[in-house]
């Protein structure tokens, strides 16, 4: 996770500073990647902590309700900093009275991505291990030791 919040962090900045599409593209890869990773060992982490054996499913839906919390708040967030660093109203003849948004707007935009993905890690970084109160080596030993039935009618 450590390294997926720094990489991400890292591509915010390419963003800043890209001058080519081919070079937008790659930091797109980059990104997916990095993202990917992270919500693997989000989720595997998530299920690692889960309090309650019996609650799972309930805890499950509740993180997952709490990982959307950024999609619907960011608009919140992104849109007055796209206004308040870089509206500008278009000059041409077609475009008076239309505001558009200029690349600083966008550069406020990807700094926030970076104390995002910073903060991501950090806060990470006070998670220290599962707090499930079931003892998962007797689960596992139970798993491991046990046969694989046939169900009956089964050939």
């Amino acid at each position: 996770i450590y390294f997926s919040s720094f990489v991400m962090a890292l591509v915010y900045i390419g963003y800043c500073v890209t001058t080519t599409y081919a070079f937008v593209i790659g930091l797109g890869l980059v990104y997916g990647s990095s993202n990917g990773i992270y919500l693997a060992v989000d989720y595997a982490l998530a299920v690692d902590c889960l309090p309650n054996k019996e609650d799972r499913a309930k805890d499950l839906a509740l993180w997952g309700i709490a990982a959307f919390l950024g999609t619907m708040f960011g608009p919140c967030v992104t849109g007055p900093l796209l206004t308040s660093f870089g509206s500008t109203e278009g000059t041409g003849p077609e475009d008076k009275g239309v505001h558009h948004y200029a690349f600083n707007g966008y550069v406020a935009v990807m700094c926030m991505g970076v104390v995002y993905s910073i903060l991501c890690g950090l806060f990470i970084m006070k998670v220290k291990k599962g707090n499930a109160p079931w003892d998962r080596d007797r689960v596992a030993r139970d798993s491991e030791s046990t046969e694989p039935t046939e169900a009956p009618g089964v050939v």
